[in-house]
């Protein structure tokens, strides 16, 4: 297995933390919901990788944020809370903030 082939599918590593009821509506719930449903090893690895690393996770770990907190049935508070306009660029934003979380950075504003 690839090492980051967990993050590459929607449906794999499911979280053994039940899921918390309704969408989160701020980037601060979204990251505290994503940090949640990864279990330690996803973490530890979420945490080790790049910054250019993290933006490969767009398209396993983001279709999963997009479809798990909402976005593509419409969660406007959540893209504003983001600073974003697009489900896409939400999700990017909500693995950006977490990365920089794991990495014991402050500045966890989104960058579109």
């Amino acid at each position: 297995m690839k090492f980051l082939d967990f993050f590459r599918t929607s449906q794999q590593a499911t979280s053994t933390v039940a899921a918390l009821p309704g969408f989160p509506q701020t980037l601060d719930e979204a990251i505290t919901r994503l940090l949640h449903q990864l279990d330690d090893d996803q973490t530890r690895k979420l945490a080790a990788l790049s910054e250019q690393g993290v933006e490969g996770l767009n398209y396993g770990l983001g279709a999963r944020i997009r479809k798990e907190f909402g976005l593509w049935h419409g969660n406007p508070a959540l893209m504003r809370s983001c600073d974003t306009h697009n489900p896409e660029d939400t999700s990017m934003a909500i693995i950006r903030a977490t990365w920089a979380v794991l990495r014991g950075r402050t500045d966890t504003a989104p960058h579109p």
